[in-house]
């Protein structure tokens, strides 16, 4: 079974973790209409976060057992023939090799990669035995 779990960057820019919840007008008399994220420890309504910074936990953790979300940045990575070696995967693009960073995004009901040279591949894709990726970053903090 997936974990269902959202993480959104407050108004101070902190991450925080949890359930979602969005109030399209005010509840009576003292919250303010928003998107939230709680735990299940918070209040109902306890962090009111930047709508366009929510972002859902895909169910898959990179090759350092981090939770990958949507908006993450991904280095791909590719196994040698030395046991255990990682290896950068690079993409060709005007004219030079670039690293293969790809972002998370979630489209047509699947989570999926996509990359420099607009390659689209789902999460179901890159199972394969030899491939593996690790979260550098995210959308939202290279803004």
């Amino acid at each position: 079974m997936i974990e269902i779990e959202f993480r959104g960057k407050t108004f101070s820019d902190e991450w925080v973790y949890g359930y979602l919840s969005v109030l399209p007008e005010k509840f009576p008399k003292t919250v303010e209409p928003g998107v939230y994220i709680t735990s299940e420890f918070d209040s109902p309504f306890a962090s009111r976060v930047r709508p366009e910074t929510v972002g859902q936990y895909i169910g898959v953790k990179d090759e350092n057992g981090v939770k990958i979300y949507h908006g993450d940045r991904l280095q791909m990575f590719r196994h040698s023939d030395d046991v255990g070696k990682h290896i950068p995967n690079k993409v060709w693009e005007d004219g030079k090799y670039h690293p293969d960073i790809r972002t998370v995004q979630f489209k047509l009901g699947t989570f999926y990669t996509s990359g420099l040279c607009g390659i689209e591949i789902s999460f179901m894709h890159l199972a394969r035995p030899g491939e593996s990726y690790e979260i550098v970053g995210n959308i939202h903090d290279e803004e």
